[in-house]
């Protein structure tokens, strides 16, 4: 007879499930364990480097695949997945077996509670907790973006420059849509997930939520993944209308702002977010993303810093409150949405103990500060009903019980007390049937075979035996007599159900807890944003007294006026090292426009890349680091310093290079910021040359306040209205030059790259060697700049222009 392959029930129901998320690796719930099986169990295997075992065969009889990862500790497990890019599935078990069996059914119960991806995680193990964790859709330039383990809410029409300053963890996108240049561009940078029309179409959005395309998409992904779960949000907010500073993707990039270029490098945001709490570094970053271009905004901000800056024992007081608070905001939201866990209970309880710390310290800040802390609610009545029922150390998991205080539940106390063997109450009752009886020596015992019972020697078993006693004879040993009583048989059973009804009084007393938070919970998230922001102020505070910052003049017009500017980072790393940096100088207030020359490795970039920073912290509201600083406010910033191939979009660094350097005057006004570095390095000299001085043509015509570096020493000599020439001091010593890293008025005369590329460890022969060529190559220079001053052979105006031709041939163009 054949051997019968067919399935098993649980297999098949693995199947079933499977298939309604054929994308997605599924793990199940069997007993203590999540199981994957057939394709998805290689996958976590490989992923988690677990070893691969089987369970049963399938319907061909070859052995199915299984991997498994413990329940009680599944969350380091998923996290590994889901950082890895698997979407994971997750079925779990709805009830007991034997309450299966009590229903009749072999088969457990199991359903997929959520499906985890990159954007929808919420659990603390799971996140970087100074960081929102975006899910983001896009769709024809409108934007939806949420952080479910915040509540945050982002709308608004924009583009990749928009999105991409949001860092989702995961963008939606429509799968038509899959090869247009800007979906292209953020499948290239971000985990992308496509969406057919049909999973979107008429999704009915919560009516508070607003209206759009990219918010169905957003919404009826969320409704996929979290299946049942609650996931309340905050009313949107559009951050995409206007009324911020203009940073595209490759500025933001390219000055390192949150992000290093180079593994291991410093950002701007590492100097900026000393942030005691997790919200006011995910604040922070919020601030980053949306600079203001409002001057009565930026002076605010500037005036709470400044009031911190003075006043340091108020700044000491915050730091210290802020270290001790927690992260209120997301482990509201979880409780909100199901996900909680006893801990999050204790954070809410340890943020309210704090608050009326926090306000009294709030009255010593500014007039506007202090009358915000004055209204700050304190929550009273629930910080003392949480206060009364938690417990001090908190359980990882509600399963574990021992969450709420003894004393807050008479009832609780009660079922516990039974539930731990009900000691007190059984000592109590054997001395009562002892007096009852007279018998001294009456001892209740347990066993499993009758439960509690009442022993005493056969001699003195008279009383219990008599008509109308109490006392129900149970057993007779050789020695002793065993009796029960109702009450006794009542116990009994209590105690076999106490931990059960613990469990679920606890359950009871916890859901009202939370049922209360919930009812507070937007005026709790309010009191933490405020809180976040500051956080912030005391952050920007502590950096410039630290470093010795200046609060910047925030002028009005184009105003672009800086003494004694430094490098934020590139001062920290020299700092570090026991190095100084040398301090420098920025004037653009008359001449809008700077061409810098001087040779490599002497300074150029990092004073391009200062300036651009200090424009970005001036409009953050923070000091920036220069002894003087007068800022007119900018609508955008931008910089070209720097392109790397992007051979996967067909794109060569020199076409990356002059896609940014359109981009840049397609949209400069005479109100941007602008940092130019060796514009039209990447092709041929006259090419290059050309292009810069069309560049520097243009720009000198729109008059932004803009930095123009250039290794094309012949530029200073054209002549521009709006330019002025500035260059690096170089002294020599001993033959050897020496770059000062001093930026002065000027043009420099030599490129030096030769003494570069000797610094560099060039060798002696390939050194001594090109020093020889460029010598000859700049004696023929001399020879052809003699002979462009020699009369034409003709002075005809043909014969002019045909000799102009001639000349445009030779070395140098302009």
């Amino acid at each position: 007879m054949a051997k019968d392959n067919k399935l098993s029930p649980v297999m098949q129901q693995y199947l079933d499930m499977k298939a309604g998320h054929p994308d997605a690796v599924l793990l199940f719930r069997l007993g203590d364990f999540y199981e994957a099986f057939f394709g998805d169990a290689i996958i976590v295997s490989k992923a988690l480097s677990l070893v691969l075992t089987h369970r049963g065969a399938d319907d061909r009889g070859v052995d199915i695949p299984m991997c498994g990862i413990p329940w009680h500790a599944s969350d380091n497990y998923l996290g590994r997945l889901v950082r890895q890019g698997i979407t994971v599935a997750i079925a779990e078990q709805m009830e007991t077996p034997e309450q299966a069996k009590e229903r009749g059914h072999k088969q457990i119960e199991r359903k997929i509670i959520r499906v985890l991806t990159a954007g929808t995680l919420t659990d603390d193990k799971l996140l970087n907790p100074k960081k929102s964790n975006y899910l983001a859709a896009f769709l024809k330039g409108d934007i939806a973006a949420v952080d479910i383990s915040t509540g945050e809410f982002l709308v608004g029409a924009g583009g990749f420059d928009d999105l991409a300053k949001l860092e989702p963890a995961e963008v939606l996108y429509d799968e038509a849509f899959a090869e247009s240049p800007e979906i292209l561009r953020i499948r290239e940078n971000f985990n992308a997930t496509p969406m057919h029309s049909r999973q979107y179409d008429n999704f009915a959005v919560p009516q508070d939520m607003g209206a759009g395309v990219a918010r169905q998409m957003l919404f009826a992904y969320l409704k996929h993944t979290q299946k049942d779960s609650v996931i309340k949000l905050r009313p949107p907010r559009d951050i995409f209308g206007g009324g911020a500073l203009g940073i595209d993707a490759s500025t933001w990039k390219s000055l390192e702002i949150d992000a290093p270029l180079n593994a291991g490098g410093a950002t701007l945001l590492d100097i900026v977010d000393q942030t005691r709490t997790a919200a006011g570094g995910r604040l922070i970053r919020e601030w980053l993303r949306n600079l203001p271009i409002d001057p009565d905004v930026i002076s605010a901000r500037q005036d709470h810093v400044e009031h911190l800056f003075i006043n340091r024992q108020v700044l000491r007081d915050f730091i210290g409150l802020f270290a001790k608070l927690p992260d209120v905001g997301r482990s509201v939201a979880r409780l909100e949405s199901g996900r909680g866990s006893p801990r999050d209970l204790g954070a809410v309880l340890q943020f309210l103990q704090i608050l009326p710390e926090l306000k009294t310290a709030g009255s010593k800040l500014d007039s506007v500060l202090a009358g915000r802390f004055q209204g700050l609610e304190l929550f009273d009545g629930l910080e003392a009903e949480l206060f009364m029922a938690l417990n001090d150390d908190m359980p990882a998991f509600f399963r574990d019980g021992g969450i709420i205080k003894r004393g807050f539940s008479q009832e609780l106390d009660m079922t516990m007390d039974l539930a731990n063997g009900a000691k007190s109450v059984i000592a109590g009752l054997a001395s009562e049937y002892a007096a009852k009886t007279g018998i001294s020596n009456l001892k209740i015992k347990f066993n499993n075979m009758i439960g509690y019972f009442i022993e005493v020697a056969a001699k003195n078993a008279a009383p219990l035996m008599a008509p109308d006693s109490i006392f129900i004879h149970r057993q007779t040993m050789s020695d002793n007599m065993r009796f029960v009583t109702a009450r006794l048989a009542e116990l009994d059973s209590e105690i076999k159900n106490a931990a059960g009804k613990a469990a679920l009084i606890e359950e009871e007393i916890v859901l009202k807890l939370i049922g209360h938070i919930k009812d507070r919970s937007g005026k709790i998230i309010e009191a933490a944003s405020f809180l976040s922001e500051i956080d912030i102020y005391c952050s920007l505070a502590e950096i410039a007294e630290d470093w010795k910052w200046t609060r910047p003049k925030i002028a009005k017009g184009p105003a672009y006026r800086v003494i004694g500017a430094r490098h934020p980072t590139v001062e920290k790393s020299l700092r570090e090292n026991a190095g100084a940096f040398v301090k420098n100088d920025c004037d653009l207030n008359q001449q809008r426009v700077a061409l810098l020359t001087g040779p490599n490795m002497s300074g150029k970039s990092t004073y391009l890349r200062q300036n651009a920073l200090i424009v970005v912290l001036a409009h953050l509201g923070s000091f920036v680091p220069a002894d003087q600083a007068e800022i007119g406010i900018v609508d955008q910033l931008f910089s070209r310093v720097g392109a790397s191939d992007n051979l996967a979009s067909g794109q060569s660094t020199f076409m990356v290079e002059m896609s940014e350097t359109a981009n840049i005057l397609n949209r400069a006004t005479e109100k941007s910021f602008i940092i130019f570095d060796e514009i039209g390095r990447g092709t041929a000299t006259f090419d290059g040359m050309a292009i810069a001085q069309a560049v520097l043509e243009y720009t000198d015509r729109v008059a932004p306040r803009c930095l123009f570096a250039t290794h094309y020493h012949e530029l200073t000599d054209v002549g521009f209205e709006n330019v002025k020439n500035l260059t690096i001091e170089v002294a020599e010593h001993a033959g050897e030059i020496i770059f000062m890293h001093k930026i002065i008025d000027g043009c420099a005369d030599h490129s030096y790259g030769i003494h570069v590329a000797k610094m560099a460890g060039m060798p002696k022969e390939v050194v001594e060697s090109a020093q020889r060529i460029l010598e000859r190559l700049e004696a023929k220079k001399d020879d052809v700049e003699m002979r462009k001053f020699e009369p034409a052979v003709s002075k005809s105006e043909d014969m002019a222009e045909g000799n102009e031709r001639t000349n445009s041939n030779q070395m140098y163009l302009f």
